[in-house]
């Protein structure tokens, strides 16, 4: 929660008390959990490597099918979003052959397990990979994939996390992207999250540049 509002020092802290507490505990799942929460700070604060080093240990302790309570603790599988968050890392960090293949290793994994959220997250996650990485038309495929999914499981934030990704794709072909795009962004400021915003911005920045809207871009810079 702290994290996503983007109070990242509050929530580092908080994260840090937890892992002590799990160490104290002696206890795998928890220590899983913390580790991931330290990872998901690092992460926004652009400290890649501190990150990827925090998430390889929290996926290293991650087993398929282990602490099934987790997924209704937290609603979703933290070792597949340690997974999916240190893909992005990777990429940032430079080793994109390793960011794709953990990314996939994630998508496979959370296909797996069945549940709703953990999918939804993976595969909107592995969009964004694609999207950092200029493969757009794998992009699009796999983030049509994560809309047609969360449309029909009601998974609100990921719908929004794709759907911009996916209005600033198809913004050439269709300027009215644009405007989906814009409303959408709105929407998710106004759900409270703050840690990812700034992308979105600079992505309708963008799709305005593309589509010759340069008051508008500059307006959203």
């Amino acid at each position: 929660y702290l994290c996503v509002r983007g109070r990242f020092q509050e929530a580092l802290e908080r994260a840090e008390a937890n892992l002590g507490h799990a160490n104290s505990a002696d206890d795998d799942g928890l220590r899983l959990v913390a580790l991931l929460s330290i990872g998901s700070v690092y992460y926004p604060l652009a400290d890649y490597q501190r990150s990827i080093d925090y998430l390889q240990q929290a996926v290293d302790l991650y087993t398929p099918g282990a602490w099934p309570e987790q997924v209704y603790h937290y609603g979703h599988t933290p070792g597949l979003t340690a997974m999916s968050q240190q893909a992005v890392c990777l990429h940032l960090a430079g080793r994109s052959v390793e960011a794709l293949a953990r990314s996939e290793r994630a998508v496979a994994l959370a296909r797996e397990t069945g549940h709703s959220h953990t999918v939804g997250m993976v595969l909107s996650m592995h969009s964004m990979l694609l999207m950092l990485m200029g493969r757009e038309s794998e992009m699009r495929e796999v983030a049509g994939e994560c809309l047609a999914f969360c449309q029909e499981r009601g998974i609100f934030y990921w719908l929004m996390f794709t759907g911009m990704m996916m209005a600033w794709a198809c913004a050439e072909d269709d300027p009215a992207q644009v405007d989906t795009l814009a409303g959408t962004l709105d929407q998710f400021v106004m759900s409270g999250a703050r840690q990812m915003a700034t992308l979105f911005m600079y992505l309708l920045a963008d799709a305005c540049l593309r589509t010759g809207q340069l008051e508008r871009c500059q307006a959203a810079l």
